[in-house]
């Protein structure tokens, strides 16, 4: 195979190995997530996660924070027939963070931080 063959191969190859795990990328956050979040736990008492198209804002006793969407991945989990969505955001200071969410569409969707599972967040309103 000549090289330019190779590497037009290589590359539909990685595509369409993404597209057939359920992979995905954008930049604007998906409509499954859009809207404002709160959960009964304690320990985020007061605090609420709002994801419009392009931005995550979170708001709590302590104040607002705004903060832009640079890119969303996701990818179908296992668990409760749920979708991982990475959520890529940077705040003012353009310092780049990752919020990992997982979303369950059941009993009208809830979300659960990849790294705190045990707290279930669900759409206010």
């Amino acid at each position: 195979m000549k090289p330019m063959r190779a590497h037009s191969f290589l590359a539909a190859l990685v595509f369409f190995a993404g597209m057939a795990l359920g992979c995905s990328s954008s930049t604007q956050v998906p409509r499954e997530l859009q809207g404002t979040w709160k959960t009964m736990s304690q320990e985020s008492a007061g605090v609420s996660i709002e994801f419009t198209p392009d931005r995550v804002i979170i708001s709590s006793d302590f104040g607002v924070v705004e903060n832009t969407v640079t890119r969303v991945t996701s990818r179908k989990e296992h668990l409760h027939n749920s979708r991982l969505y990475s959520v890529y955001y940077s705040d003012r200071l353009k310092e780049t963070s990752l919020m990992d969410v997982l979303y369950t569409p059941e009993g009208g969707g809830t979300l659960r931080f990849k790294s705190e599972q045990d707290v279930v967040w669900k759409k206010s309103g």
